[in-house]
């Protein structure tokens, strides 16, 4: 898996953030399919001190010809 985040961002309150970008999926050894692109978008909020994800969307971004 490969993360590349494109923005985040930080409440003016500090407890909640979020980041976006894009996930590569790569699958060795499958020559049909070997890898995936999808988007992504996590909401993260502060609980107890600790940065914790709230919401995890992801969508597949199909290939190039389909």
């Amino acid at each position: 898996m490969n993360w590349r985040p494109m923005a985040a961002g930080l409440s003016a309150g500090g407890d909640l953030g979020y980041t976006y970008g894009t996930l590569e999926i790569a699958f060795p050894g499958s020559a049909a399919s070997p890898k995936e692109t999808s988007s992504y978008l996590r909401i993260w909020k502060k609980i107890d001190q600790a940065w914790r994800i709230v919401l995890d969307l992801a969508n597949l971004i199909p290939p190039e010809g389909m």
